[in-house]
């Protein structure tokens, strides 16, 4: 049984790895995407950075300031969607999109192991 478990741990971690990769992978093709958009637009890196500076500040806001920081925010969001319009880009090209709702392909939800974690253990034949 216990050889059992060490083969289901390992397995787990070999999972995890890949979901890992998968996350930094998107990541990186989103921060390719918002470089391609920063050359191609300076209204883009110019919104960009007023979104950047604006999420900053609201960070620290004090709780009387955090309707009207919250407005600017969005505000900043729907230039940024109407810069995506016209350079052609659909409005989720920057939004990540990981196979797994759930977990955002973490394995995990909470402490549990998510779904899609305890289907690619079963699919590897380590359930235990």
């Amino acid at each position: 049984m216990l050889f059992l478990q060490m083969w289901h741990q390992l397995y787990v971690c070999l999972i995890l790895r890949k979901l890992q990769e998968k996350r930094q992978q998107r990541g990186l093709v989103l921060e390719q995407r918002r470089e391609e958009l920063r050359r191609q637009s300076a209204d883009f890196a110019e919104n960009e950075s007023a979104l950047r500076l604006c999420a900053s500040k609201m960070a620290r806001a004090k709780p009387s300031e955090k309707v009207a920081m919250t407005r600017e925010y969005q505000g900043y969001l729907s230039r940024q969607q109407a810069i995506l319009q016209e350079l052609g880009k659909p409005e989720d090209w920057l939004q990540d999109k990981p196979d797994c709702p759930l977990c955002g392909d973490r394995g995990y939800v909470g402490t549990q192991k998510c779904r899609c974690l305890l289907k690619a253990l079963e699919e590897q034949g380590a359930t235990v």
